[in-house]
């Protein structure tokens, strides 16, 4: 997944999962993923890459999907094991523990005041295992380019 540039009104990174998406390894074992949730984020363009493997044939088929129009994401979690943003920037920002189940300390936890656009991300690179988007996704221009070679956003 990648995008040039964007703001979101909310961000909460935590190590979780969400709508049974968890990280997965080379081997396909679960592992930790980062899972960043953001409220109203919009972007200025937005690539996603998909991949899967095709048993039969023994290959991996990917579908580079790209719009070049802004992208609007109410609601979103994303699942994610490696990740570059440049210029973050943020507003008033918490890190520290969670709370785990009965009360007991949990995973570790950054979470950001909300407020309209405070969140500012520029270039952005990240390896997402799952997305979920809550507040549903609509687009006004797309591009599909399916390969079995390996793509580049």
């Amino acid at each position: 997944m990648a995008t040039s540039g964007g703001t979101a009104d909310e961000m909460v990174l935590g190590v979780d999962s969400v709508g049974g998406v968890v990280g997965r390894d080379v081997a396909g074992e679960d592992q930790g993923a980062a899972l960043v949730r953001l409220g109203e984020g919009r972007f200025a363009d937005l690539c996603l890459i998909p991949t899967v493997d095709v048993p039969i044939i023994g290959r991996r088929l990917s579908l580079r999907l790209t719009t070049s129009r802004p992208v609007h994401l109410p609601e979103a979690a994303l699942a994610i094991t490696d990740g570059t943003v440049q210029n973050l920037g943020t507003p008033r920002t918490t890190i520290g523990a969670a709370r785990g189940a009965g009360g007991s300390p949990g995973a570790f936890t950054v979470l950001t005041e909300a407020s309209p656009e405070a969140i500012r991300l520029g270039n952005t690179t990240m390896s997402a295992h799952g997305i979920v988007l809550d507040g549903g996704l609509r687009l006004s221009s797309l591009t599909a380019r399916p390969s079995f070679g390996r793509l580049e956003c």
